[in-house]
């Protein structure tokens, strides 16, 4: 999930650095710095959601089965 969060990252990245720097006048590195700000950006949410959800899936109580009622 991570890797294609990065892959994601990255694609959004080189549009909004291309855009940033040939429509908004963003210097290169500037620009750059979008482009790994957004692939980054991407992976560490998607690193954190994964780490939350093992953290409560551990920490949460398991359901009892309930036996249905005649």
């Amino acid at each position: 999930m991570v890797t294609m969060a990065l892959v994601l990252g990255s694609a959004i990245g080189t549009l909004a650095g291309i855009f940033g720097w040939l429509a908004l006048g963003l210097a290169p590195l500037s620009a750059f710095g979008l482009y790994l700000g957004c692939a980054f950006g991407l992976a560490a949410l998607a690193a954190s959601a994964n780490l939350m959800r093992a953290t409560v899936s551990r920490a949460a109580p398991k359901a009892v089965p309930v036996s249905p009622v005649r």
